[in-house]
């Protein structure tokens, strides 16, 4: 149902699950953990992730600007 409505759906699925990982980021975080993979790694970013020791659970793709719609979470 997703897939095939993300346009109207994705909105509100994205907004609260990202406000409430912000909120609970202090209380979840233990230590760093990720890749990150940058413009300059455009035409090797298979080599890039082959070099990681698993799989992926998430994957995060931004422009690097803020989180948007989020207000004063306090």
């Amino acid at each position: 149902v997703l897939l095939s409505n993300i346009r109207e759906l994705l909105p509100i699925l994205y907004t609260p699950t990202v406000g409430e990982a912000c909120q609970k980021f202090g209380e979840i975080y233990r230590t760093m953990q990720g890749m990150f993979i940058s413009v300059k790694d455009k035409g090797r970013i298979a080599r890039v992730l082959d070099n990681w020791e698993s799989e992926p659970e998430i994957i995060v793709v931004t422009d690097g600007g803020r989180i948007l719609g989020l207000g004063d979470l306090g």
